[in-house]
């Protein structure tokens, strides 16, 4: 129903940041948020919003639109009680949520230090949202969805092609090949 929803969120800033081109927002603090990643014939829901977000999905033709405005650097975002739920419409499993870890979030900029449009802000803590899982989740979550995400998470965030990523497409090869042991194949 949601690909996102939060129990609580709290943002701590000055007032008057907000009339400047680049706010400054000191901390972000979400509660309990739900992340779903669903499978389907077109890859992941969250590839589509993510790749939406960076220009690569059908709103390319205004990417010139989305450097204009506002823009945000986060001091700190803390995020607590996550839960990602991951699940198939190509196989008759039921979903499987992972709980997270406390993950903490300092200086989200550009890579210049710079102030980011607010969508680049939202997809830095979906895709460390989605890291965690796989790296919590990594013998729970079906083979064919890690499979999906981790190739989503590579192509549309190359700085998460780390242990983290390996270690989680490792587990899919593993159980790929204890499933193809239990039929003889």
């Amino acid at each position: 129903d949601s690909l996102f929803t939060a129990r609580r969120a709290s943002v701590t800033m000055r007032p008057a940041a907000l009339f400047q081109d680049e706010v400054t927002i000191d901390s972000i603090v979400l509660k309990s948020p739900r992340l779903a990643v669903e499978q389907s014939l077109r890859g992941t829901n969250t590839s589509r919003v993510l790749g939406g977000i960076q220009g690569n999905g059908p709103e390319k033709e205004r990417g010139e639109e989305r450097g204009k405005g506002k823009k945000y650097r986060v001091k700190s975002l803390t995020i607590s009680g996550a839960k990602v739920t991951f699940s198939s419409f190509l196989t008759a499993k039921a979903p499987v949520t992972v709980p997270l870890p406390s993950i903490e979030m300092n200086n989200i900029s550009s890579a210049d230090g710079k102030g980011l449009v607010f969508a680049r802000v939202i997809e830095k803590v979906f895709l460390n949202m989605i890291k965690s899982a796989l790296t919590e989740g990594d013998k729970s979550i079906p083979p064919g969805i890690m499979d999906d995400v981790t190739g989503d998470l590579r192509r549309l965030a190359p700085e998460f092609t780390d242990d983290a990523l390996g270690r989680a497409k490792e587990v899919a090869e593993k159980a790929r090949e204890a499933i193809k042991g239990l039929f003889g194949r």
